[in-house]
C-alpha cells in the first residue's frame, strides 16, 4: 500500500538543521492518525519527514493503534539519526537534552 499523504495530522514537530556553512532550515515531522489496515488485521501509523530531510510517506504497523504509534516514534528517531549521519551539519530539537535527542524516544 503506497501512501501519498499521512492523512489527518495528529502531531507535528519542528527540528532545525544547521549545515556546515551555518545556514538553517526547518525539518518537520508529521505524524498521522493511526488507522486499521483495510485488508488485514492490525493498525498502521503514517508519518513523513519534510524540509532539509525528505522522506516519502512511511508507516509503522502494530497489533493496535497504540503499538503503531509507539513504533512510528522509534522509526522516526532511527530515520533522523541515519539521515543526519549522511549530512554535514547538525540537527537539533530545541527541547533536546543532548545531541541526537529529538524527543521521539521515551
Amino acid at each position: 500500500m503506497k501512501m501519498k499523504s499521512v492523512g489527518k495530522v495528529i502531531a507535528t514537530r519542528v527540528l532545525v538543521y544547521t549545515d556546515a556553512t551555518s545556514n538553517t532550515q526547518d525539518v518537520r515531522v508529521l505524524l498521522g492518525e493511526p488507522r486499521a489496515y483495510p485488508d488485514a488485521t492490525g493498525y498502521f501509523c503514517p508519518y513523513q519527514i519534510t524540509g532539509a530531510i525528505e522522506t516519502p510517506v512511511m508507516r509503522a504497523g502494530g497489533v493496535d493503534a497504540y503499538q503503531s504509534l509507539q513504533l512510528a516514534m522509534k522509526m522516526i528517531h532511527s530515520e533522523l539519526m541515519a539521515r543526519t549521519k549522511e549530512m554535514e551539519g547538525q540537527l537539533v530539537w530545541e527541547h533536546g537534552k543532548a545531541p541526537g535527542d529529538f524527543g521521539f524516544l521515551d
